[in-house]
């Protein structure tokens, strides 16, 4: 079920991703949009200005030519006063016997009628002027006219698509939150699955373990009450320091190693396990979970005994330090495998000073293997094959971490003295 919720969800995923795409595309093209469509709105102001000034030219140019048309009726009003006055006047000098005075009044009324038919010729010449301008301001106001009818009919259309596009786009929404909301189904029914397969694993290496404490509790054969009762050490739980230092002594506590080493890191821990040593047995064994990558390594048994520990199982399928460690510790009562608590953890308080004075005498080395560099070569042997040893002294104290070993002492280089060409041995 959780291999198929995990194949939807990677569905889901990747449908989210196409719309999240599409998302984006969306939206770029509709900025693109958005650009133009401020672009056609500059344009139909400006054609709108136009057109406003050309109607404003327009009415200037028809109010010039009504007033070049009232100029010239005007003038032709007075010019036909003026023949008439002319007629009546060379008809009265006609009938006068004086000639001079309506010949002089002629000429003056002549001049005038002159100036008249000048004024109506500049009069003409403007109408003809005004309507010129006011045909070609016609023409530019028809023509501004189909350029905003134009631009109306653009903007029209702009409306619409960046109506559809804000439709499309809210639909590319709707589409990337269903998206969103089918990535987090799908998240989750993955958090579901992996914790299914936690759990799975839980369980599967609880039923092992709880095999192989069957496998072991079959194996148990029954013991006399006589015997028991003499010799029986029971293994119980531990809950807390002070209910542990209220069972009797026969009581054990056991510890898997991780969970030993975590203890030792807090000093209300520490000081429980030196009250509870003090009359009752503790026992420290490798742990059997193997995905802890710590549990392959024997953990410093220095630091167990320094709280107490009178049983601290190794894994002697492993060979490094901390094996050597406990080998040496044995070796001063003549590897029996029992070794007394020192006075201090038998008592409270700090432990006093006890200096000790150690003489070491280096004997002799042989059968030194050549070590491998990365490479493939040897690293720091001479060209006759032989390499340059020394000997260095290690102090192990009982503190936990990575400096619990000090080094005391190193000796100098004994040079071409490793025998390692009569006696290969290739490093483990």
């Amino acid at each position: 079920m959780w291999k198929v919720q995990a194949e939807a969800s990677a569905r889901a995923r990747k449908q989210a991703d196409r719309s999240s795409a599409i998302y984006e595309e969306l939206a770029e093209h509709a900025e693109e949009e958005r650009e133009a469509a401020a672009l056609r709105k500059v344009a139909h102001e400006k054609a709108a200005k136009n057109v406003t000034q050309s109607d404003s030219y327009r009415s200037s140019v028809q109010a010039q030519l009504m007033e070049a048309e009232r100029a010239s009726t005007e003038a032709a009003n007075l010019a036909v006063e003026n023949r008439n006055r002319a007629e009546d006047l060379a008809r009265q000098a006609a009938e006068s016997k004086d000639h001079s005075l309506a010949f002089s009044t002629l000429e003056a009324r002549k001049l005038r009628h002159q100036d008249a038919l000048r004024a109506y010729e500049e009069s003409t010449e403007i109408k003809a002027q005004a309507e010129a301008k006011a045909g070609k301001a016609k023409r530019l106001l028809e023509t501004n006219s189909e350029v905003l009818s134009s631009a109306k009919r653009e903007v029209a259309a702009e409306i619409h698509r960046v109506n559809a596009e804000k439709q499309a786009e809210k639909s590319a929404v709707s589409a990337y939150n269903k998206a969103v909301l089918s990535r987090k189904q799908a998240t989750h029914a993955l958090s579901l699955a992996t914790l299914a397969e936690t759990t799975w694993d839980e369980k599967k290496a609880a039923l092992a373990h709880a095999q192989k404490y069957k496998e072991k509790y079959d194996k148990v054969a029954p013991v006399s009450l006589a015997l028991a009762s003499m010799a029986l050490l029971d293994s119980c739980k531990f809950k807390n320091w002070e209910r542990s230092l209220t069972l009797p002594c026969t009581q054990m506590h056991s510890f898997p190693k991780g969970l030993l080493l975590h203890m030792l890191g807090s000093e209300t821990q520490i000081d429980g396990m030196l009250k509870f040593t003090r009359k009752h047995m503790l026992r420290s064994f490798p742990s059997w979970n193997l995905t802890d990558k710590v549990s392959y390594l024997n953990s410093n048994p220095v630091a167990q005994w320094a709280v107490g520990c009178q049983l601290v199982a190794m894994d002697f399928q492993v060979s490094d330090e901390h094996l050597l460690v406990n080998d040496g510790r044995f070796r001063m009562n003549g590897s029996c495998g029992y070794a007394l608590k020192p006075q201090y953890l038998l008592k409270d308080g700090p432990p006093s000073e006890r200096w000790q004075h150690w003489k070491l005498q280096i004997l002799s080395g042989r059968c030194l293997p050549k070590p491998t560099g990365r490479r493939g070569l040897p690293v720091g042997i001479l060209s006759s094959g032989q390499v340059n040893p020394f000997v260095r002294v290690y102090l192990y104290d009982g503190v936990t971490g990575k400096n619990s070993a000090k080094l005391l002492h190193s000796t100098e280089p004994v040079d071409r003295s490793s025998f390692a060409e009569f006696f290969p041995v290739t490093p483990s």
